[in-house]
């Protein structure tokens, strides 16, 4: 029997076989490089959308983009769409599958004693066994107290030395230790050379800063300068590279009251990570589902507020973008 095909792979069938099709009247098809800088994802972003193989599922954004730019059928358009939801409802469950607690209760198993209780009730013990086993008990617990108290004792100079140990230098260049849930992910070195993705977020967030920075895509010589006179700003090494000492400073807190650069740089994102959110730089409705579903899907605490934590979570979640050189021992 023929097994029905995911819907993820159908999606990605379908645009690829927009892609294929697009070449007519002697016009060749367009090169995937020109048709990923048309919607606005990188080269290998895009490969994976046509990859019916391997697919991952397209932006609802960017599946309305590639029908609109490669000319195709107009009554495919709702088919794509229908997939797109369905491919999306599918990956949504996986997520909720994925962070679903392990174990089938909290209820340990029933020890020895609890075992042999299900048989038949036996005779209680002697008058002097009764006696020697309570003398026993209290020999036990009159040892087990000192021992307890050592053990306490112990446990409170570890964790005392473990605070002194982790507590920030005070010269006001660290930030204080993430939380564990924020810990699960490394910020992305993001330098000279980066493109798409990585230098939108930057010169989105320099721009949120006031810095005059054209929102290109391409980091440049420019965007490095900008970079450059952030870090002085902040009293740190102007290296011009954005790095874990970098982001946490660039990066903003948006929420609900929110509108400008920063929250394009957070929709910008939201959409490469496969929450489709229109690119309007005003927190709304659609920016509000979307991020409390991703933080929601990666363990992060569900508020509606794009956090350290949830940038850094959100930059993690990102296709691999295109590079010009190789990537060189981080700093900034």
């Amino acid at each position: 029997m023929q097994h029905e095909q995911p819907a993820g792979a159908a999606l990605a069938r379908l645009l690829r076989q927009w892609w294929e099709q697009s070449a007519h009247n002697g016009v060749e098809k367009p090169t995937q490089q020109s048709l990923a800088r048309h919607v606005g994802v990188d080269q290998t972003t895009l490969s994976r959308y046509l990859n019916p193989r391997h697919p991952s599922t397209a932006p609802l954004r960017v599946v309305e983009l590639l029908h609109s730019h490669l000319g195709a059928p107009a009554g495919e358009l709702a088919r794509a769409r229908a997939l797109h939801r369905e491919a999306t409802t599918a990956a949504r469950r996986r997520a909720h599958r994925t962070t679903a607690p392990d174990g089938a209760g909290d209820s340990a198993p029933p020890g020895p004693a609890e075992a042999q209780g299900a048989g038949p009730e036996r005779s209680g013990p002697s008058p002097a066994a009764s006696s020697a086993a309570g003398h026993r008990t209290r020999v036990r617990q009159v040892t087990a107290w000192p021992l307890a108290a050592a053990a306490t004792f112990l446990l409170l100079v570890g964790v005392g030395v473990w605070w002194w140990a982790a507590a920030p230098s005070g010269n006001g260049r660290e930030q204080q230790s993430p939380s564990p849930a924020a810990s699960a992910t490394e910020w992305q070195l993001t330098q000279e050379g980066d493109r798409y993705w990585k230098a939108w977020t930057v010169q989105y967030l320099l721009a949120a800063h006031g810095h005059e920075v054209q929102a290109d895509g391409i980091f440049g010589k420019k965007t490095a300068a900008a970079v450059r006179r952030f870090q002085k700003e902040r009293g740190l090494l102007p290296d011009g590279k954005v790095g874990p000492r970098t982001w946490p400073l660039l990066v903003r807190t948006v929420d609900s009251g929110s509108h400008g650069p920063e929250v394009e740089a957070l929709q910008h994102l939201l959409t490469n990570a496969g929450l489709s959110t229109d690119i309007t730089g005003t927190y709304s409705a659609t920016t509000a589902h979307n991020l409390t579903e991703f933080q929601e899907a990666h363990r992060l605490p569900v508020t509606g507020e794009a956090d350290v934590a949830t940038w850094r979570a959100l930059m993690a979640a990102q296709q691999p973008p295109v590079r010009s050189h190789p990537t060189p021992t981080p700093t900034g």
